[in-house]
């Protein structure tokens, strides 16, 4: 715990790298999805 007040590059670097992932995929997804004719932004039937 205290090791992050004096290095914080420690914790921000895989924050950052997750968070590119997570950002990554689901651009891809999108993408994917559009690529098939697939509507992801049209709600379910209820």
């Amino acid at each position: 715990r205290g090791f992050m007040s004096f290095a914080p590059w420690g914790v921000l670097g895989p924050v950052i790298a997750l968070s590119s992932l997570i950002i990554g995929i689901n651009l891809t997804a999108d993408a994917l999805a559009k690529a098939l004719g697939i509507d992801r932004a049209q709600k379910a039937p209820v």
